[in-house]
């Protein structure tokens, strides 16, 4: 016998296979397909049970499983309804599955094959653990048939079959109960590994954003910060303080522009490739707004599927580092191309501005954020500018 037996399952309210009224249907259906089979004259004359017998057997198993269904299960949660449930399944099914070879009055049918059936059903019940009583019911009704059989026939079938078919109940009852454990160890193992993953991946989105905040919001307000200090030490001198105050506003108006990008890919109105060149197309407006930028946005995407948030917050951030650097190489169009294929998304940000900004400013950090996400980040030479492609799966 294999570990892991206990002799009576243990309580669980929410184990599916005890009254499922949503089940009722097929199970019933099903039956009366086997009902059917049973009584056809072909049928009833190889197997030699009639008809009538055939249908007073099922009759119980049906009639069983309407009240446990219907009358029993509906009742209040408790652990007697649970085991009355569990205790009248195995006494009445294992109980027809016996009795319908029997009443055929033939050792050799092969009808013991029922109890096998049902043997191995409760074997794979994976929210069950082994039972020891399971198993010995199983084990023995087929035995108890050697008392009908030898007394009516007196042979040597009548002595093997049920022997046969006791062995069969419990090696097949052992076997998928001992696998329904290892599949329960698994899963029990995979959801620990998914929660800790869950957390992880929870922990690195957290960092994400944080650093996205931090070159966004972060390098703004430390300009800020930086001609606060420019502004104290000039407070005296107001003609200079009109240049500062200008170059305040910028600052803060760059640093809004970002962060609503930001915001916009986070919460944006339609999550699909659509929806992420909108946000593209407002950022862009807001960050060359007073300049002779122009922005040209295109999408190519036939099937219109959402994209991932870390894949909208990844696009955003790349195409502010480029705009920026458009700005610095005092670039005059930036083209933007969103192409969905398959299971791949793409970003391609082409300026016509030549500078050292548009090479190097962020492009480790870019690069190694899109790595995070299984993509590829590249930057070439083209034409007059600059050519940023990043390419990420849409999940």
């Amino acid at each position: 016998m294999s570990a892991g037996y206990v002799w009576w399952p243990s309580y669980r309210d929410d184990v599916s296979d005890l009254g499922n009224a949503r089940a009722a249907p097929a199970h019933l259906l099903a039956v009366g397909v086997l009902t059917t089979i049973l009584c056809l004259p072909a049928v009833v004359r190889a197997t030699g049970i009639a008809a009538t017998h055939v249908m007073m057997l099922i009759g119980a198993h049906v009639a069983w499983h309407l009240v446990s269904v219907y009358v029993i299960a509906p009742a209040p949660a408790s652990r007697w309804r649970s085991h009355i449930l569990m205790a009248g399944n195995l006494i009445v099914n294992a109980g027809v599955a016996v009795a319908i070879p029997l009443a055929t009055g033939d050792p050799r049918t092969p009808l013991w094959m029922l109890p096998v059936v049902y043997a191995c059903a409760n074997g794979a019940m994976q929210e069950r653990e082994p039972c020891i009583t399971f198993l010995l019911v199983h084990v023995l009704s087929p035995l108890l048939a050697l008392v009908v059989l030898t007394d009516s026939l007196g042979t040597d079938w009548g002595i093997a079959a049920p022997i046969v078919c006791a062995a069969l109940c419990g090696v097949g009852y052992d076997r998928l109960a001992t696998m329904s454990v290892r599949w329960r160890q698994l899963r029990a193992e995979q959801e620990t590994q998914l929660a800790d993953l869950r957390t992880r991946l929870a922990a690195r989105d957290r960092q994400r954003l944080m650093r996205d905040l931090s070159e966004s919001v972060g390098s703004t307000l430390a300009v800020v910060a930086m001609y606060a200090d420019l502004i104290d030490e000039h407070i005296t001198h107001r003609d200079q303080l009109a240049g500062l105050a200008a170059m305040v506003r910028e600052a803060a108006r760059d640093g809004l522009g970002e962060l609503r990008g930001m915001l916009g890919a986070m919460a944006p109105a339609a999550s699909d490739t659509a929806g992420l060149a909108d946000t593209l197309r407002q950022a862009g407006r807001r960050a060359t707004e007073g300049t002779a930028i122009e922005i040209v946005v295109s999408v190519e995407d036939a099937g219109g599927r959402a994209l991932g948030g870390a894949t909208r917050v990844t696009f955003v951030r790349a195409f502010q580092d480029a705009l920026r650097a458009a700005r610095q190489g005092d670039a005059r169009r930036v083209g933007v191309r969103l192409v969905a294929s398959g299971a791949s998304i793409s970003l391609e940000v082409t300026a016509d501005s030549v500078g050292g900004a548009s090479e190097t400013a962020r492009d480790a950090l870019m690069a190694e954020r899109v790595a995070e996400l299984g993509g590829t980040f590249k930057r070439t030479p083209s034409g007059a500018g600059t050519n940023v492609h990043i390419s990420l799966p849409r999940a």
